[in-house]
């Protein structure tokens, strides 16, 4: 079972990464109202996470990565911006 997970990767410090902070929370209601747990969002904090980042190779910030249950990689590349985001989230909803 389990549900494919679009994660922020992110540093406090990032100045793209505070300005996406409300964005982001935003998608992650969003996402929890409207496809119901078919996909998770999550954040994860680079200066605590650091075995984590490495894992996937996050070389800057915010790096998007949405995880599939099978184990993929799917890097997003898209706007960070409201819509753009949903729709990549929808489109990999498990």
């Amino acid at each position: 079972g389990g549900s494919n997970t679009f994660i922020k990767f992110f540093a406090p410090w990032c100045g793209h990464c505070q300005r996406l902070a409300p964005t982001w929370d935003a998608l992650a209601d969003r996402v929890d109202a409207e496809l119901a747990g078919a996909v998770k969002v999550a954040k994860v904090d680079c200066t605590v996470e650091h075995d984590l980042c490495n894992k996937y190779s996050v070389r800057g910030y915010p790096t998007l990565i949405l995880l599939t249950k099978s184990g993929d990689k799917v890097p997003y590349s898209g706007a960070r911006e409201a819509e753009p985001l949903f729709a990549f989230s929808k489109e990999h909803a498990a």
